[in-house]
């Protein structure tokens, strides 16, 4: 919606990397030369108008909103309607009724190059609205797409799944920039502390390295210079993994054990999913996500149930390694 672009800043379009490519992902170019988006306003039979152009007033988003607030939005929205048809030099241009909304001037064309590079309507990936009246039509139909992430936290967001670009701010990308070098120090003092020379931790490494996926050997099969080779790999590659990797060095160490007893039984099917999406242990139903099931396990009460889950594990592992 309008009232939440900043027409003085600089936008820019990034391409968000494919998860099923990580080694691309890594180095934050996931993205096939070819990959390509197009963004503009659909025509509404019923209202008789086209929707989501970002600049009606009588939009069902705008009229939703409480009285005083839509007052505001509806100003800004006719303010910068008459200021762009001014600059486009035709008056009703970017009405809602207007046919003005199947050109290409009110068409957002993205496209990614043979160089990798993200290009908005032929040019580079910044969005000059304050410069540029094009670009500012651009920007408030990717507001207005509800699909369309708005920034590079919304990628996260599972209401934004299968979306090939976002929004961004230099401002925000240096924000994030800062906050993953903060969390690398972080991340290296943890590795420091847990492989120290003279007191190497090795049973904190193996849970976490476990809570990664990065190991499925036993403790005693696996040397604790494999283990600080996967950890030292974890911290040094994708965002995703290394702030998982802080997840689990942050995490209270009977939390952490909890988890990685739940991700056992789920892998020896002493834990099993029911369809219902409920992770079931004998007759007890735990909860539908591994973190509440690991909250329930660890709730007062239910220590007796957690010491049960804990021996039918063993029991399992060591079965397993009798008959191997």
């Amino acid at each position: 919606m309008i009232n939440e672009i900043d027409f003085s800043l600089n936008y820019r379009v990034e391409a968000i990397p494919d998860k099923n490519q990580p080694e691309m992902a890594a180095k934050g170019i996931g993205v096939y030369p070819g990959t390509t988006q197009i963004i503009y306003a659909g025509y509404n039979n019923t209202l008789q108008r086209f929707v989501g152009t970002g600049l009606d007033e009588f939009d069902p988003k705008v009229l939703s909103l409480p009285a005083d607030k839509r007052k505001e939005v509806t100003d800004k929205i006719k303010e910068k309607r008459e200021e762009l048809e001014a600059k486009i030099g035709s008056p009703g241009f970017l009405s809602p009724t207007s046919e003005g909304w199947v050109s290409d001037l009110t068409t957002v064309n993205i496209s990614v190059g043979e160089d990798l590079k993200v290009r908005v309507n032929g040019h580079s990936n910044v969005l000059k609205p304050s410069e540029n009246y094009k670009d500012a039509i651009a920007l408030l139909l990717l507001f207005a797409d509800d699909k369309f992430p708005k920034s590079k936290v919304d990628v996260g967001d599972p209401s934004f799944k299968g979306a090939k670009f976002y929004l961004t701010t230099d401002a925000e990308l240096g924000k994030i920039s800062k906050e993953g070098k903060t969390k690398k120090r972080k991340a290296y003092a943890f590795l420091e502390d847990m492989f120290d020379e003279k007191n190497p931790k090795k049973d904190k490494a193996w849970e976490v390295a476990y809570f990664l996926g990065l190991t499925n050997k036993q403790p005693d099969a696996v040397s604790v210079d494999e283990l600080d080779s996967a950890l030292d790999k974890a911290v040094n590659g994708s965002e995703e993994l290394r702030n998982k990797f802080l997840e689990a060095c942050e995490m209270d160490n009977t939390k952490l054990l909890v988890f990685n007893l739940l991700k056992k039984g789920i892998n020896s099917s002493v834990i099993k999913v029911q369809k219902e999406g409920y992770y079931h242990f004998g007759a007890t139903n735990l909860r539908t996500t591994k973190e509440e099931s690991v909250d329930f396990l660890l709730k007062a009460g239910n220590e007796t149930l957690l010491a049960e889950l804990r021996s039918e594990v063993t029991k399992k592992a060591k079965n397993r390694k009798a008959l191997a």
